[in-house]
């Protein structure tokens, strides 16, 4: 779906997912209950405005708020599983940083599990994605949205309320909440 939206392919692309979405999930007959993960809130009017019963989780919600991830003490015994328990410091500086609603200390798995397979520290998740939406957002956004990310890259912070009740662009979310970048 990113990929469409900056490629302009949208339409088609939202018309495929529609359609899987609808013959996966609602006329399934051996589909009881499904969980969709992902990190781009995709609003109901498009991909899944034939589905029924949706419940979107978002990260300022402290339901299920530690299974979007490795907890501490999950990293801690895996690491301990494999021999490496001294190296949990170093562990938490590189990987450690995501918060879901109350819960801090929540690890990324990509990066746990390349870890305990490769044994060294490097950036597993710098390859995973592009980032041409970040550059379609820097082109085309807002001179504050440009010194935002100026700011960001130079390592200063930028803290700003998330508006959630409001549709813009597409996107709703459903919880009101602080994010900090």
């Amino acid at each position: 779906m990113h990929e469409a939206y900056v490629n302009g392919y949208w339409k088609e692309m939202s018309d495929f997912i529609r359609g899987f979405f609808h013959a996966a999930f609602k006329t399934n007959p051996y589909l009881e209950r499904a969980i969709m993960t992902g990190i781009t809130r995709v609003s109901r009017k498009s991909v899944f405005s034939d589905l029924n019963n949706l419940q979107v989780v978002p990260v300022t919600s402290s339901m299920y708020h530690t299974v979007f991830g490795f907890t501490e003490d999950e990293v801690k015994s895996a690491l301990t599983e494999y021999g490496m328990q001294d190296k949990m410091p170093e562990v938490k500086q590189w990987y450690d940083g995501f918060q879901f609603g109350n819960c801090n200390n929540i690890y990324n798995p990509w990066s746990i599990t390349k870890f305990l397979k490769e044994k060294k520290f490097t950036t597993y998740w710098a390859n995973t994605r592009s980032n041409a939406l970040i550059g379609k957002l820097i082109r085309e956004g807002s001179f504050e949205m440009k010194t935002a990310v100026e700011d960001l890259l130079q390592g200063k912070t930028y803290q700003t309320a998330a508006d959630t009740q409001r549709k813009k662009s597409g996107y709703t979310a459903l919880h009101s909440g602080e994010r900090r970048f």
